[in-house]
């Protein structure tokens, strides 16, 4: 018979023999990664919100700072979400949310990848293995609605209207048939600038309208009195961006600038050519650009239903067309559109650019503009890939 030592000594190699394999592929000192899940409910009804995107930023403690790149995932029916795949650390949570509610994205996303600050995000500590389930509570927004008329009294549709605060949030809506919009799930706040973006018709940049200030409160509704687009007002300016040789440019930017606000831009045509009507009645600065050049005319007057002809020329010894930086411009001018900033300057790679100067300078994008770009690709090809699971 076999001792009863004989036999644990028995039993001990074979339990050895079984969890070597095992033991072979796992390092010693290896990480156990957890996940996070949990739901998403709305204040008014206590119940899980769906089509609610998740991101979760990670700390990398070496170099103090988040990563570019999220995990994510988006609410299901009953507003649950799971990430699995994460190895153990800080995370700091964000969320955004359809109308009529709104998340904390918009305006914490830069604070973290810019700045490094989560003051105000959920942050948390993920530890080894950790099966983390969180519970968070959205809240309902207020809206801004309106109506866009043509200047015959008709409903004027498919016009792109956009809203956003200084503090980050910001949606965009169409006109419907009707002429109507209505843009919900916005962060109550009093500095809401509205813009019903600027389009091309026919042969003109046709100007839209700005309200600045707006006030919008939580679960109510700011109207907005009728708005008049008139494709047929003259009220403008028209002309030509040229070399001092009579060499036509093309995709110069004019402008038209009252204060520190764009009230609307375009770019020459391959004649050099512009024009841009609907313009209210008043005195502006206009400017044009090239790539190293500007040129202002302050104080220039437009009056109701004249369109003035204007003319840049540059100097055709000293300029250099050969780089094409159309939609660094572009960037440039939208940012500020849409900022509203109150800020007196901006920074870019040491130099500073006023911002009655509207960026019509040149100078390389401001690293903050660059990293707003890198920023937006990131969430769309995140929200592109995202599923359950999460991604990395």
């Amino acid at each position: 018979m076999i001792s009863q030592q004989k036999m644990i000594r028995v039993l001990a190699l074979l339990g050895t023999l079984l969890l070597l394999p095992i033991l072979s592929s796992v390092p010693l000192f290896s990480k156990i990664y957890g996940s996070v899940s949990g739901q998403v409910i709305g204040e008014d009804t206590g119940k899980g919100v769906k089509g609610v995107m998740v991101f979760l930023y990670f700390y990398y403690e070496k170099s103090k700072r988040f990563g570019d790149y999220p995990y994510a995932a988006e609410t299901d029916e009953r507003g649950r979400f799971q990430i699995k795949n994460l190895e153990p650390g800080r995370y700091c949570m964000t969320v955004s949310a359809p109308p009529p509610y709104y998340g904390d994205h918009d305006y914490l996303h830069e604070k973290l990848l810019l700045k490094g600050n989560s003051e105000g995000a959920d942050c948390f500590i993920l530890r080894s293995g950790e099966r983390k389930v969180i519970k968070k509570v959205i809240k309902v927004g207020g809206s801004v609605s309106g109506r866009v008329l043509k200047g015959d009294g008709s409903p004027f549709a498919g016009l792109e209207v956009w809203v956003g605060s200084r503090r980050g949030n910001e949606r965009e809506a169409i006109t419907g048939e009707d002429g109507r919009f209505h843009i919900g799930g916005l962060k109550p706040s009093d500095d809401y600038l509205f813009v019903l973006r600027s389009f091309k018709h026919n042969d003109a940049v046709v100007t839209g309208k700005t309200i600045e200030n707006l006030i919008v409160r939580e679960k109510e509704e700011t109207k907005i009195e009728d708005i008049v687009v008139d494709v047929n007002d003259p009220t403008g300016i028209e002309g030509i961006v040229k070399l001092s040789d009579g060499t036509a440019i093309e995709g110069a930017l004019v402008g038209i600038i009252k204060g520190r606000r764009i009230v609307s831009d375009c770019h020459t045509d391959k004649n050099g050519r512009f024009k841009i009507i609907n313009v209210e009645p008043g005195i502006y600065t206009i400017g044009a650009a090239i790539v190293g050049k500007d040129i202002f005319k302050e104080n220039i007057y437009i009056e109701k239903g004249k369109t003035l002809w204007v003319e840049f020329v540059f100097d055709s010894k000293k300029s250099n067309l050969k780089k094409n930086l159309n939609n660094s411009y572009e960037i440039c001018s939208q940012n500020l559109l849409t900022k509203n900033t109150s800020e007196s300057s901006n920074q870019t790679h040491g130099k500073t650019i006023e911002w009655h100067d509207w960026c019509i300078k040149y100078y390389p994008l401001a690293p903050r503009i660059e990293m707003e770009k890198k920023v937006d690709a990131v969430l769309n090809t995140v929200k592109k890939r995202v599923n359950m699971g999460g991604l990395r």
